[in-house]
């Protein structure tokens, strides 16, 4: 008999999390097994809000575990989820973002065809507009494949599918303090690729959540400082894959908080002589990219300060220049981006 088990993460997300809980447990329906026993887990940080009680709610087919933990952080939550895997011997596993309001019932069933194939960890390829993904697009892709050697379009999606045996090599690990917070996806990827475990990616089409504009300093400095955390744990030990990546195809919108993130950033970095400019901006954001890769293990705070600033340059600079291109042709720009991360 085998087991499944669905984790939601989450923190004050009352006004999502039945709308979530009901739409997973559908899904699990579509995963036409009667061998395998289902299980849908929220872990949740104490949440003021009352999310676990409104999760508690929800009517399901199948059963529903809660684990609520003290201290803050989506690493947190989702080690505790690891735990309850490894002490239920679960074979396949899941984490959904509480917030995700485009949630396919098919989704899951993709994701649970890979690893019956015999994957070990599965990726989601989102079709997404060139706004969102910001920390992804312009940080973690670039560093991962010139770090890692792998090419993985959406290596933090949060919305992951993995076997016990990948769970059994993480649980292995420290989970050390920015790990413990934003940066529990990039600790996730790489551990599957220095593992050497059979990584797949699968796709899911677009990816509609809650914005996250107004805190993505924070969210980057955040997955910044994991990824230092994640290199101290993982040296690099392979060669760069060719990139092979197909772009989703998708028009493009102007950014509903372009003029709010101007008023919150972009005028005082202005200010203090940061190039906000495409050009400019893109030849200094390459070159602390470059820097980073070589201060990766303990960079200096006066690099991460530089990058916290060039960041929000870099990605509002990009969301104007790419305006009236489609996404295939941005996405390419990316890829050019992360081959010049990489040149000497």
């Amino acid at each position: 008999m085998k087991k499944i088990a669905v984790c939601i993460p989450s923190y004050n997300e009352k006004e999502n999390i039945q709308n979530i809980t009901a739409q997973v447990d559908l899904a699990l329906d579509y995963i036409k097994n009667d061998e395998v026993t289902k299980y849908i887990v929220n872990c949740d940080n104490s949440s003021p809000d009352g999310t676990n009680d409104y999760f508690n709610k929800v009517e399901t087919k199948h059963k529903k575990i809660s684990i609520i933990a003290n201290n803050n952080g989506k690493g947190v939550n989702v080690r505790n989820f690891f735990k309850f895997v490894l002490d239920n011997d679960i074979d396949y596993s899941f984490t959904i973002d509480a917030d995700l309001r485009s949630f396919k019932v098919d989704w899951l069933v993709k994701m649970y065809e890979k690893l019956d194939e015999g994957f070990d960890y599965v990726v989601p390829n989102y079709k997404r507009r060139k706004e969102e993904g910001n920390t992804t697009n312009h940080f973690v892709v670039p560093v991962l494949y010139n770090v890692y050697g792998k090419f993985i379009r959406q290596p933090i999606a949060g919305d992951f599918a993995f076997n016990k045996k990948f769970v059994e090599e993480i649980m292995n690990e420290e989970f050390s303090p920015y790990i413990l917070k934003y940066g529990i996806d990039i600790f996730m990827t790489v551990t599957a690729i220095v593992k050497d475990l059979k990584i797949t990616e699968v796709n899911l089409e677009e990816k509609v959540h809650a914005p996250s504009y107004m805190k993505m300093d924070v969210i980057f400095e955040n997955v910044l400082r994991a990824f230092s955390e994640v290199y101290r744990h993982y040296k690099p030990t392979g060669h760069k894959e060719n990139i092979g990546y197909d772009p989703f195809v998708y028009d493009n919108e102007m950014c509903e908080f372009r003029d709010e993130i101007n008023d919150k950033y972009l005028n005082s970095l202005k200010r203090i002589g940061i190039p906000c400019y495409y050009d400019d901006i893109l030849n200094y954001w390459v070159s602390l990219l470059k820097e980073f890769i070589t201060e990766v293990e303990d960079p200096p705070e006066e690099l991460i300060t530089k990058m916290k600033d060039a960041f929000i340059c870099r990605t509002v600079s990009f969301w104007d220049e790419m305006n009236f291109k489609k996404k295939a042709d941005w996405e390419n720009e990316l890829i050019e981006m992360t081959y010049l991360v990489g040149r000497k």
